[in-house]
């Protein structure tokens, strides 16, 4: 890999280990470690969380019979080990489609 000696927050080196849950909605643990400072735990200090959930908990709102059974999705993500965070975050994507409808809360802005 070539080094073009850029940064960004200072660090020019960001170094992730990360492991998924089996259906890559998000992840489950890992560490994002730069050249200096304390390693970042994914659940405690980073969110990782898949934008195509939106599409995923549309349709999942769109089968379901009631909202007991739409918020099963979120509690499906907590049996496969969500952090707390994580969790968090997955509750506000799950109101959001509830409340929105068709208008994504992900920023694509890439």
């Amino acid at each position: 890999m070539e080094d073009h000696g850029t940064t960004w927050t200072g660090h020019s080196k960001w170094m992730y280990e990360i492991t998924f849950d089996s259906t890559f909605k998000f992840i489950v643990s890992g560490t994002c470690t730069m050249e200096s400072g304390e390693p970042l735990q994914f659940g405690r200090d980073l969110v990782y969380i898949n934008a195509a959930l939106w599409d995923v908990f549309t349709q999942d709102l769109e089968s379901s019979s009631s909202t007991e059974e739409f918020l099963d999705s979120i509690r499906r993500c907590r049996d496969n080990g969500a952090s707390r965070l994580t969790l968090h975050d997955l509750g506000e994507v799950a109101m959001s489609v509830m409340i929105r409808g068709g208008e994504s809360i992900f920023d694509y802005n890439l």
